[in-house]
C-alpha cells in the first residue's frame, strides 16, 4: 500500500492535539487551585469587603450617630462612652507585617455630653477601611469608619490595657476611627435624663 501525496498519517497531529489539550487542562487546573487557595486564605477580608459594599450607605460628610444602647443605657459602672481608635505604626519597619492596625486610644465620645446636647451625632463620616483592631485577645479584622469628631462630646479617659501602645509602636498621624457596628445613620428620638 502506497500513500498518495494528498494522504497523510493521522498519528502525528493527534499526538500534538492531545498534548496541547493536556497542557491547557493542566494550566487551568493550577489556576483554579490558586484561585480557590486565595479565596480560602482571604475569606474574612472578602466577606468584610462585601459587607462594606453592600451595607455601607454613608457618603463623605454624612453625619454618624451612636446607637441607642450607647446613649440610653448604663452599666453598673456608669454611662457608656463610644471608644475611638487610632492607627498605629512601628518606630522602625523591621518587625512589621505592614498591615495597618488600630487600637483604642484614650479619647472617646461621652454619652452624657450627647444626652446633654440632645443629639447622638458623634461626627462626620470621612471614609471606611478594613483594619486589624486590637481587642482584648488579639488583632481581628473589622470595618472601621474614619470620622471628623463632634468636639463638644470628645473626652480623654484614663489609660487602660487596651489603650496602651505595644512596645516599639507610635500613633500614626491621622483621623479617629469608630467601628461600623457602633454607628447608625439615624438620629435618636429620645435621650435618657442626666442625673445631677
Amino acid at each position: 500500500m502506497t500513500l498518495d501525496k494528498n494522504q497523510s498519517t493521522s498519528t502525528a497531529p493527534s499526538t500534538k492535539s492531545k498534548s496541547r489539550k493536556y497542557r491547557t487542562l493542566m494550566i487551568l487546573g493550577v489556576c483554579l487551585a490558586l484561585v480557590i487557595g486565595l479565596l480560602f486564605y482571604n475569606k474574612t477580608y472578602l466577606t468584610l469587603s462585601y459587607i462594606n459594599i453592600r451595607y455601607n450607605k454613608f457618603r463623605v460628610n454624612d453625619k454618624l450617630y451612636a446607637k441607642n444602647w450607647l446613649i440610653n443605657e448604663k452599666s453598673e459602672y456608669g454611662s457608656y462612652n463610644l471608644h475611638l481608635y487610632r492607627k498605629i505604626r512601628p518606630l522602625n519597619n523591621v518587625n512589621s507585617s505592614n498591615k495597618p492596625a488600630i487600637i483604642e486610644c484614650p479619647f472617646s465620645i461621652s454619652s452624657d455630653s450627647l444626652c446633654k446636647y440632645k443629639t447622638a451625632c458623634i461626627g462626620n463620616y470621612a471614609g471606611s477601611e478594613i483594619l486589624d483592631v486590637k481587642l482584648s485577645h488579639g488583632y481581628h479584622p473589622m470595618i472601621c469608619f474614619s470620622i471628623i469628631t463632634n468636639r463638644k462630646a470628645l473626652i480623654k479617659e484614663e489609660e487602660s490595657s487596651l489603650t496602651q501602645l505595644p512596645s516599639g509602636y507610635v500613633y500614626d498621624e491621622g483621623p479617629f476611627y469608630v467601628l461600623m457596628l457602633d454607628v447608625t445613620p439615624h438620629e435618636l428620638v429620645q435621650f435618657r435624663k442626666l442625673s445631677k
